[in-house]
């Protein structure tokens, strides 16, 4: 005969927690993303993939350009031609979103471009298609 001993009292253990992602918003959020949809594809607006390049290389100026060092250069290197683009853009948004985006990057100067000639461009651009989709 095999006596199993009793089992303390006390809270349960669990063998392995699932992997719901981080709650860190900056974080890959697993716990977020989309596995089935009804949605149709959803064509890619080039103004905001331009616009998460420019915000994407001003992090990575921010991250590089520490201390004694060439800031033309890496700004040349990260954000630069990104902001190029947008101070040359000169159509439409091709969704709410991106239009949504042009104007708050319009408006704001820490990951925007307030105060640029991409600025007016990006009111440009989405007055553009607001005109667009109200027809």
């Amino acid at each position: 005969m095999i006596i199993v001993p009793a089992k303390e009292n006390g809270p349960a253990s669990v063998g392995a927690l699932p992997d719901l992602g981080s709650i860190i918003p900056t974080k890959d959020m697993k716990m977020n993303e989309v596995t089935n949809t009804t949605a149709g594809p959803v064509a890619p607006d080039p103004l905001l993939q331009t616009i998460r390049l420019y915000q994407r290389g001003l992090l990575d100026f921010n991250a590089l350009a520490v201390g004694d060092v060439d800031w033309s250069k890496i700004a040349d290197e990260t954000y630069g031609p990104h902001l190029q683009t947008l101070s040359e853009w000169d159509t439409p948004a091709a969704t709410f979103e991106g239009a949504v985006e042009a104007l708050r990057i319009s408006l704001t100067e820490e990951d925007g471009v307030y105060g640029c000639d991409a600025a007016d461009r990006m009111v440009r651009a989405a007055y553009a298609f607001l005109k667009e989709a109200a027809i």
